[in-house]
């Protein structure tokens, strides 16, 4: 039936992929395409490397923007990376912005975006940033999953919160992303005790929000009730992922 399907015009899919021996066999017969949630689980004897000089350097900035550093000491670190540089002036001056006007120094970039927002650019940066074989399908799960948790925390938690839900979205694959534990992950920057509580238990107020993301993703039977532990309808939860699945794909970092 393999045999005859190749030699017509269909598109083999292979699904549910649910191992890493599946994907070989898979892949070894030549399938065009894979369903399964195979990104979410390290492949045995291909580990990560850890950080590369890039991802020093972001989280270096995330770490002075935080601590609210001067913004000469700020652009200082940066220009230890032309690509950062180059990357920053074009998310700055692109359409999607719309600063207005052509910025073309750092100084003008960080002054035009703000500290809050280019945490949250830096935040994004760490994970594209990634030399690992998977980053590509992570990045876009953890881009989802930090703006799900932004989006069902919007209605229900004070204004502000939204930012610690992102963050605590993102940095929940950023082991997986940077070949670190996540202790380790936690070790190199620190986060407010509340996202931190999230990233390693589930608990603590932005715990829940994780935990249903992570549930949508999965499409597991405890969304339901996960939801219904936070009040939120089922219609809020599906319009919440389909926006952030919207918003991912428009994302450019």
């Amino acid at each position: 039936a393999y045999a005859a399907a190749k030699q017509s015009a269909l598109r083999l899919v292979g699904r549910p992929v649910s191992t890493w021996q599946d994907f070989d066999a898979c892949a070894a017969l030549g399938l065009d395409a894979f369903v399964g949630k195979l990104h979410l689980t390290p492949r045995p004897g291909n580990p990560v490397k850890g950080m590369n000089p890039a991802q020093t350097i972001i989280l270096q900035l995330m770490q002075m923007v935080q601590n609210n550093e001067d913004v000469p000491k700020i652009e200082a670190v940066l220009k230890r990376d032309p690509a950062l540089i180059y990357k920053l002036l074009r998310f700055i001056n692109s359409a999607g912005f719309g600063s207005g006007r052509d910025i073309q120094s750092l100084r003008q970039a960080i002054a035009m975006l703000g500290y809050a927002p280019l945490y949250r650019w830096l935040v994004l940066l760490l994970a594209t940033a990634s030399t690992s074989g998977y980053s590509p399908v992570l990045m876009e799960t953890a881009v989802v999953r930090a703006r799900l948790c932004e989006l069902l925390g919007q209605t229900y938690l004070p204004r502000g919160e939204g930012e610690h839900l992102f963050v605590a979205g993102m940095f929940s694959l950023l082991d997986r992303l940077l070949g670190l534990p996540m202790k380790e992950v936690l070790d190199t920057i620190q986060l407010p005790e509340q996202v931190v509580q999230a990233l390693l238990g589930r608990d603590g107020v932005y715990g829940p929000y994780l935990a249903l993301a992570e549930a949508c993703e999965l499409n597991s039977d405890l969304v339901a009730s996960l939801a219904a532990s936070l009040e939120i309808g089922p219609v809020d939860v599906n319009k919440a992922h389909l926006s952030a699945l919207a918003w991912a794909q428009n994302v450019a970092a």
